[in-house]
């Protein structure tokens, strides 16, 4: 359990390593004004049990002597007393919880914007290696269980560990033997609870986070193929699916509530059992204790019944979310190995970034790349410069998204040289990079907000680039006339407002052409547009192509008389086609 403090610190910021240790520091003080409550009472049986005779201790004189002062009798006095210290106790642990409660959600989310940040980070090729579903069951299901299966349940067993601790340093200095007799029964209990539960525990947890994943799993899937699900009309086959699943995630967690609950049933049964064994035992001369020893074992006994059933069951708890704490821990490992920049050895100035805000030429030199053993390149080489558009052309699966992806640095070749403006790419910080170019996928990306702030993404900018975009605007008919202009920038997606998808594609590419790239990527920017929307397009790539550099990869032969060179992916290679 240390082991696994260590490790949760290690990911932790020094705020909330500092809040734990806040929370602790509280929930001490909550204990030690919960023994005083409780000691406090048991002065007032033991002053009615001697017929409100006095012969009291050092608490007993000193209360004694204040009543004296403000003239209240002693009997009320003491009651007074305990119910202040029962108030202020009641309000700390009150205190205690809600900062509790509070710091597991502040740990949940902060996990998980940690986990959600890596994940970004991370190179697209190792990202595109998992299933979506994987990385949304993490961000969710699994970072909860860890925040509130393992970090919640370790702040539980430790701070009522402490509590029990002090309760029975109580009863030892009241009544040893019998203090020794209670733990031994009790201790018994839990030997037989850790020896049949415990494996059990561990393994409906195990199958707890499969279950979880699968269930993500079957709804991502659905909703990225929800056309499919409809036209092949397999929403019944998806949901007896999802039925089957629910069955074997509700007698899961149904056994382990039934383990938790039963722990606690006879853990009651075993502390009313003593309580009531000891009042019998007392009354009728069998054992010899006084009022108030007795009164002082059943009030603790009470206390100590939740407080010993919550350290199991957190325990249990913990066993059972343990394979998600290995999970994630694993997780975190793997991407601080893989998402290490590989520019962290170069230093960065102005006159650096300067050199690059104009990008002249880009070049592979003798790149491969493949997927495991399949290889998609071999030994290209390709020359791009400034004011040229480049055609990519191919048969589908041939290789054009691939290389669109080790030139925009998503992937990163397996041999071989990416070459800007002279200088190796391991040398250019990847960041600034991706600053001075843009890619229009096929799979356009818009927020659910305005449209305005899906161009620029809430950034203020100047009045000549609010211009510009009216020009575009304009120019790429996203508007049938300029007075709508300002209602169409202020339309938001989701909202009772849609628009087709050549539309989109026509507002993904002004989007990017927005931001002034250096080396623009457009991957086929005319699949959803018609030809005389596409003869605009045309028009508009040809008067910004002076800027930068342009490839455009495409099936569509209408985009042909635009470009410079045309090259086809063949043998694993690059081969000019170019028109003349």
């Amino acid at each position: 359990m240390f082991n696994v403090i260590r490790q949760f610190f290690s990911l932790t910021s020094k705020k909330l390593k500092y809040k734990t240790f806040y929370i602790f520091a509280i929930f001490l003080v909550a204990i030690f004004l919960e023994s005083a409550s409780i000691l406090s009472i048991s002065p007032i049986f033991k002053y009615l049990d001697n017929n409100k005779n006095f012969s009291g201790g050092v608490y007993e004189n000193y209360v004694y002597d204040l009543s004296l002062i403000l003239n209240i009798e002693f009997l009320n006095l003491m009651i007074i007393i305990s119910l202040i210290v029962l108030f202020i106790s009641t309000i700390i642990v009150f205190l205690c919880n809600f900062v509790l409660n509070k710091y597991r959600y502040e740990l949940t989310y902060y996990l998980s914007n940690q986990l959600f940040k890596k994940y970004i980070e991370i190179n697209f090729e190792n990202f595109t290696k998992k299933h979506k579903s994987f990385y949304l069951n993490n961000l969710t299901n699994e970072i909860n269980r860890v925040s509130g299966g393992i970090i919640f349940s370790i702040l539980n067993i430790y701070t009522r560990s402490i509590y029990i601790l002090c309760l029975t340093s109580i009863l030892f200095f009241v009544n040893k033997s019998l203090l020794f007799l209670i733990i031994i029964i009790f201790f018994s209990y839990y030997l037989l609870i850790y020896l049949y539960y415990n494996d059990k525990i561990r393994i409906y947890g195990q199958k707890l986070i499969s279950e979880n994943k699968d269930r993500i799993e079957i709804f991502t899937d659905t909703f990225e193929g929800f056309k499919d699900v409809r036209s092949y009309s397999l929403l019944e086959k998806i949901f007896s699916k999802l039925l089957f699943n629910s069955k074997k995630l509700s007698h899961y967690f149904a056994f382990i509530d039934i383990l938790n609950f039963s722990i606690r049933f006879f853990l009651e049964f075993l502390i009313f059992f003593i309580i009531l064994l000891l009042i019998y035992l007392s009354t009728n001369d069998l054992i010899h204790y006084d009022i108030e020893t007795v009164v002082l074992f059943i009030l603790i006994g009470l206390k100590l019944l939740p407080s010993t059933s919550l350290v199991y069951n957190s325990y249990l708890n913990y066993i059972n979310n343990l394979p998600s704490f290995e999970n994630i821990m694993q997780e975190f490992k793997f991407l601080k190995k893989i998402s290490k920049n590989k520019n962290l050895d170069f230093e960065f100035n102005d006159s650096t970034y300067k050199e690059y805000e104009e990008i002249k030429s880009i070049k592979l030199r003798n790149l491969s790349f493949g997927y495991g053993e399949k290889q998609i390149f071999e030994n290209v080489n390709l020359t791009l410069k400034k004011g040229e558009i480049i055609g990519l052309v191919g048969a589908s699966g041939s290789g054009k998204s691939t290389l669109i992806n080790l030139l925009a640095q998503f992937y990163e070749p397996s041999n071989g040289e990416l070459i800007i403006n002279g200088k190796n790419s391991k040398f250019i910080d990847i960041n600034f990079f991706w600053k001075i170019t843009k890619v229009v996928d096929q799979n356009y990306f818009f927020f659910q907000d305005t449209i305005i702030n899906n161009i620029f993404f809430n950034k203020k900018r100047k009045f000549s680039e609010y211009k510009k975009l009216f020009n575009f605007i304009i120019s790429f008919k996203l508007v049938d006339n300029k007075n709508q202009i300002v209602k169409f920038l202020k339309s938001k997606f989701g909202k009772n407002f849609n628009l087709s998808e050549g539309q989109k594609q026509r507002l993904s590419i002004l989007r990017a052409l927005m931001f002034y790239p250096q080396f623009l990527i457009l991957d086929e920017p005319s699949s959803a547009i018609d030809f005389k929307n596409l003869e605009i397009l045309k028009k508009e790539i040809k008067k910004v192509s002076s800027e930068m550099i342009i490839l455009i990869s495409t099936h569509d032969e209408n985009l042909f008389n635009i470009f410079d060179r045309i090259y086809t992916i063949k043998n694993k290679d690059l081969v000019d086609a170019s028109i003349s």
